[in-house]
């Protein structure tokens, strides 16, 4: 058999290639570099129109004595379980209820619920706002009819994250709700007869038989969930912007580590320790994210 020659044989196993160079090269510019760069300011001091000036870990030092870091770190920490864990909860419980509907109604509810997902999320914020505001606001006008006193939503430490943590589950719950009702259907029916004819109630079947089915889906929905969860950035900022004279809300209640990055980078200038704190929630995303995988694949 005669041999092709070698230009069309190139490109024959080249093509491929080229067809993913593109994101390739994206991604080398507008990520890896960015990345790469980042960890080298963060043992370096940044001055416009100098060159950078090695300093070791002294930016991680400045950032770790910083007080406003480990509050913007336990911070997030509430803002991510109290937002995560009503998400899953409340989603499972949705998809559980929509499953067996018939498929138009299901597609209808599952867009009905997805639809703040894909929202414009500084118009929600400026809702939540008019919604949260003490004296005008629709909610505390609502318990007012039932003489409930109006509730500081916006204005103290204590409501706060909590107004946040609201914004946070109704923006993202139909993410979860669409995620996990794909997972419901891909169940093996045969596996709830054979759960009934053991005697297996509703419960026992949603523990014994749905749950272990959808694990690999929930473990999904968790890590992608503590990815983004340690990151919050926008629905502090857009929901305490102009309502609160302090960083981060009354009291910097609901200063995030990523905020803290803004803050640090392009209000301070000082990159160096703001790459410092980019870099420590990097590695604590990875930790977070290797330990749930590690408890979820042993259970």
């Amino acid at each position: 058999m005669r041999a092709q020659p070698l230009h069309k044989r190139f490109f024959e196993k080249g093509t491929p290639y080229l067809y993913i160079l593109p994101f390739f090269v994206s991604f080398a510019v507008f990520g890896l570099y960015p990345l790469l760069y980042s960890l080298q300011l963060s043992f370096s001091e940044f001055k416009f129109g100098k060159p950078l000036v090695w300093v070791g870990l002294k930016n991680f030092d400045t950032i770790l004595s910083d007080p406003l870091f480990w509050l913007s770190l336990r911070n997030v920490i509430i803002l991510w379980v109290g937002s995560l864990s009503v998400q899953l909860v409340v989603a499972f419980l949705l998809a559980w209820l929509l499953n067996p509907l018939a498929s138009r109604l299901r597609g209808f509810f599952s867009g009905v619920f997805y639809l703040p997902v894909v929202m414009n999320l500084v118009a929600i914020a400026l809702a939540f706002q008019f919604m949260f505001d003490k004296n005008f606001g629709v909610i505390n006008l609502t318990l007012n009819l039932f003489g409930i006193e109006s509730i500081p939503w916006l204005t103290t430490s204590q409501w706060a994250p909590i107004s946040t943590i609201i914004l946070i589950i109704w923006k993202g719950l139909g993410w979860y709700v669409v995620y996990i009702l794909a997972a419901l259907q891909s169940v093996d029916t045969t596996l709830y007869e054979a759960a009934k004819i053991d005697g297996a109630n509703t419960l026992q079947q949603m523990i014994h038989v749905t749950l272990p089915s959808i694990r690999p889906i929930l473990l999904f929905l968790i890590v992608l969930g503590t990815v983004a969860g340690l990151q919050i950035f926008t629905e502090p900022y857009l929901l305490f912007s102009g309502s609160s004279t302090t960083l981060g809300g009354p009291e910097s209640s609901v200063l995030t580590p990523v905020m803290y990055i803004y803050v640090q980078g392009f209000q301070y200038l000082k990159f160096g320790p703001g790459s410092a704190i980019a870099v420590l929630l990097g590695v604590l995303i990875a930790v977070f994210s290797a330990v749930q995988f590690r408890l979820l694949q042993q259970r």
